[in-house]
């Protein structure tokens, strides 16, 4: 890892907590042509290394849960912990 470089810890699960796995995460960076891809394990976390703090666009994608976007994750820290619940569609 680069002294820069920036750890990025995540979740993913429904409403109620539970982990949900093999969900697409993916982020951009802001204004740079830059794509980070993971997939959420059986315990729904997923780890990144991002290559500096800032502005990341983030999707999570599932079948049969609503597709999440943020356009404007701030992460500023390392490392950075984040969790997102889906939405099922019923």
């Amino acid at each position: 890892l680069e002294a820069a470089d920036v750890r990025l810890n995540g979740r993913v699960t429904d409403k109620t907590g539970t982990p949900i796995s093999g969900a697409k995460v993916r982020l951009e960076g802001a204004g740079q042509a830059q794509r980070f891809e993971t997939e959420s394990d059986p315990t729904g976390a997923f780890r990144l290394v991002l290559p500096a703090t800032g502005d990341y666009a983030v999707s999570v994608d599932r079948q049969g849960y609503y597709l999440y976007r943020a356009d404007a994750l701030r992460i500023e820290t390392s490392p950075f912990d984040l969790t997102i619940a889906l939405d099922d569609i019923h």
